[in-house]
């Protein structure tokens, strides 16, 4: 292990912590920063078109520049997300920017079901804790030491050819999807701690949890609980619970949508937790409705 401290990114008016691994949530809050989503309804069909369009564009950066042992492309362009967030119509699809510097020549690779599982922890003191863990595919490598841990077969996450930064080398870690995050308030005081399981889905459903709080105001369970969407390659995944009218108004845009329906045996939109924490004190958590997961406290 390779203790780091935790990274940083901006996000009306907070500050977002996260882990050191240059995973591609912090592009996605830094390019949100730069649209007012704040300014249209949770689900409204415009907003919904700017958030799909800002993963679009930064799961096509991930799969080309994400990978170890090199700051995030991200931390060596500090005008990235502004030029992303320049790229996007408001109204429509525009897949301009596949010409930028940034986005030519994608490797995208299908999303997988990963066995991953992601905790939330505040305590009376104040300590506030997001944790995400994995031995990926099932049963991980299979291979289980003698003190009885079940290693993962991470090295599935590399890209299996040369010449990416996300190719295998010795010595490097594959590029993670986890993306648990703390968020703080001008003071440095904590106001939520959130992350999820569910591969390379994480991220966006971080980012989209976490903005549902800050940007709407929604409860800890409300903002884990009202729909997302999320993209695979140019397919905007929707959450079947959106009404049909959404769905149209998307297409209309020039989105290829699919619409899903989400249950017990599905991670189409990740698997999400948050804690909330008040100036009072007060905690609320929000854990997804879909899933076996549970809130306690004591």
């Amino acid at each position: 292990a390779r203790p780091a401290a935790p990274h940083t990114v901006a996000y009306r008016g907070h500050t977002v912590l996260g882990p050191a691994h240059g995973g591609v949530y912090l592009l996605l809050f830094a390019v949100l920063d730069q649209l007012g989503l704040a300014e249209h309804d949770p689900l409204a069909p415009t907003r919904l078109h700017l958030v799909a369009e800002v993963i679009r564009r930064c799961r096509r950066i991930e799969a080309l520049h994400a990978g170890d042992r090199r700051p995030a492309l991200w931390a060596d362009h500090p005008d990235l997300a502004r030029e992303i967030a320049a790229s996007i119509d408001p109204q429509r699809r525009d897949d301009g920017w596949h010409n930028a510097w940034w986005g030519r020549d994608p490797t995208v690779a299908e999303v997988g079901q990963e066995q991953t599982a992601h905790v939330c922890a505040v305590d009376s003191d104040g300590m506030v804790v997001s944790l995400t863990e994995t031995i990926l595919a099932a049963y991980g490598s299979m291979v289980t030491t003698p003190a009885g841990m079940l290693m993962n077969n991470a090295m599935f996450a590399f890209v299996p050819v040369p010449g990416y930064p996300n190719s295998v080398a010795p010595g490097h870690r594959p590029h993670s999807n986890m993306s648990p995050v703390i968020v703080v308030d001008r003071t440095g005081r904590p106001v939520l701690t959130a992350g999820a399981s569910g591969g390379q889905r994480i991220s966006a459903a971080v980012v989209q949890v976490v903005a549902y709080v800050l940007d709407h105001g929604l409860s800890a369970q409300d903002a884990v609980a009202t729909p997302r969407l999320d993209v695979v390659g140019n397919t905007v995944l929707l959450d079947g619970r959106l009404p049909d009218d959404t769905a149209a108004e998307l297409q209309g845009r020039g989105h290829r949508v699919e619409r899903v329906e989400e249950d017990l045996c599905t991670l189409y939109f990740a698997n999400p937790a948050v804690v909330t924490l008040a100036d009072d004190g007060t905690m609320q958590a929000g854990v997804n409705p879909l899933h076996l997961t549970a809130a306690a406290g004591w």
